[in-house]
């Protein structure tokens, strides 16, 4: 037991003496670490490392929570990527299969960062859209909100009364992606869905 106690206070002094010895050096220009040739180095000798499960939960945690500041946030956003690193970027996304959950929480990520950064909350409306839904609203008798939002999308109208999605196309929409969103909504409200296409 008083041995392990004398281990542990060698320990601490150790740091301490490491610590006052560190203070001071390293610093701005003269620490190697912000050093070009030597960020190239590590940066060489890193390339196509694999980390371990256990390192990336590591990092993930010590990395959780942390808050840039706004200059490094703009520093961020005005960084400029080289068009071989844009191809490589797209390359290593291509094919990239998400889970459902990941999607819708990339979906809602996406217009809370519409909402934040111009204070729109439905990002698109069509160019008859508004006259369309007023002539539905009067004709049905019902409140179409059009500001409803399931689990990521804005579809262009909902009747919570009739539990009916409005759709307005002003073009074919059969793509995938069309399908699965609505696949996504039909699902979730298990509701109903009227198409209005506003397109020769």
């Amino acid at each position: 037991m008083l041995e392990n106690k004398i281990v542990n206070q060698v320990s601490l002094e150790t740091r301490r003496k490491i610590s006052q010895n560190r203070k001071g050096k390293g610093v701005g220009a003269e620490n190697p670490a912000k050093r070009t040739d030597v960020r190239k180095k590590i940066s060489m000798k890193l390339k196509g490392r694999v980390l371990s499960e256990e390192w990336r939960r590591k990092i993930s945690r010590s990395l959780s929570g942390k808050k840039h500041s706004e200059e490094t946030k703009r520093k961020m956003g005005n960084r400029k990527r080289s068009e071989d690193t844009k191809k490589k970027l797209s390359k290593a996304q291509t094919g990239r299969k998400y889970s459902e959950d990941t999607k819708r929480k990339m979906r809602e990520s996406a217009f809370e960062y519409i909402r934040r950064t111009s204070n729109i909350i439905c990002p698109r409306i069509g160019k008859n859209e508004k006259k369309i839904l007023d002539n539905l609203e009067h004709l049905f008798g019902y409140k179409i909100d059009r500001k409803f939002k399931i689990e990521g999308y804005f579809p262009d109208g909902y009747i919570h009364e009739l539990n009916l999605i409005i759709e307005v196309d002003e073009r074919p929409k059969n793509s995938k992606k069309e399908v699965e969103r609505e696949k996504i909504i039909r699902k979730t409200l298990n509701c109903k869905f009227l198409r209005i296409e506003d397109y020769v």
